[in-house]
């Protein structure tokens, strides 16, 4: 699975209205991701994919038991906002996506 397949996926099945099980992902870092001039996830780091929003982009976070909260976004296809803002996808910025099966009850 890339990427654009996990956000597609994680987009359908996280929805309210889905019937299907929600899920979220672990997955590879594949290069350092900066915040206000600090690293805040590393090269090589496994990361959890907890969200996926109408952006393009999803949440991740180190903390690999996590359900919500993330620390940084990664733009996962090409978006263009209302505003003309063009929002380029993160090539292969996760790599080795392990899709995580949830439960709609939790």
């Amino acid at each position: 699975m890339n990427m654009k397949q996990l956000w597609e996926e994680m987009l359908r099945r996280n929805h309210w209205s889905s019937i299907e099980n929600p899920i979220r992902a672990h997955a590879t870092v594949t290069e350092d991701i900066h915040l206000e001039g600090r690293t805040v996830i590393s090269k090589g780091d496994r990361v959890n994919v907890v969200m996926a929003s109408t952006f393009g982009d999803v949440g991740i976070t180190k903390r690999l038991g996590a359900t919500s909260g993330y620390k940084a976004r990664v733009q996962c296809v090409d978006t263009r906002l209302e505003s003309g803002i063009e929002l380029k996808a993160q090539g292969r910025l996760l790599i080795d996506i392990l899709v995580i099966e949830g439960n709609k009850d939790t």
